[in-house]
């Protein structure tokens, strides 16, 4: 994956980047009404994951903006390329795992079948533990 150092002294949000800095855990999250009827309905009729849809378009759409695609890494911030996404994937017995999905760069078809095999993965051997490979850089 590829990244570049942001030289913060000149963009305007570097005390927002400051600010993170500061925090232990430094991650936020956003809460919207959206309206996903139509996709709900294409993909019942397809027999596809809607899950799997909603994330293919969220992660397209995030990595679609470069502030989006910021870490903070050894005190500077960088700017990847594009980021992964990972989430959790319940087990048979009831318990988690985190599953990571590395691209969205790929056409939706192939996506959702890298999607369902790395689900499965997750489900059959995966853990709740993380490691720098299981969070999104």
């Amino acid at each position: 994956m590829n990244w570049r150092t942001v030289d913060m002294s000149r963009e305007s949000r570097r005390d927002q980047f400051a600010y993170f800095q500061t925090l232990s855990n430094p991650y936020v999250g956003v809460t919207v009404q959206v309206d996903v009827t139509e996709l709900a309905v294409w993909c019942r009729e397809r027999g596809t994951s809607f899950f799997l849809a909603v994330l293919y378009a969220a992660v397209r759409a995030a990595n679609g903006v470069p502030e989006l695609r910021r870490r903070i890494e050894d005190g500077q911030v960088v700017e990847y390329d594009e980021c992964p996404v990972s989430f959790t994937e319940m087990k048979p017995d009831g318990s988690y795992a985190y599953c990571r999905m590395e691209s969205a760069r790929v056409p939706y078809e192939d996506y959702i079948a890298m999607g369902r095999v790395q689900q499965a993965a997750a489900r059959q051997g995966g853990t709740i533990e993380t490691d720098r490979r299981a969070e999104s850089p």
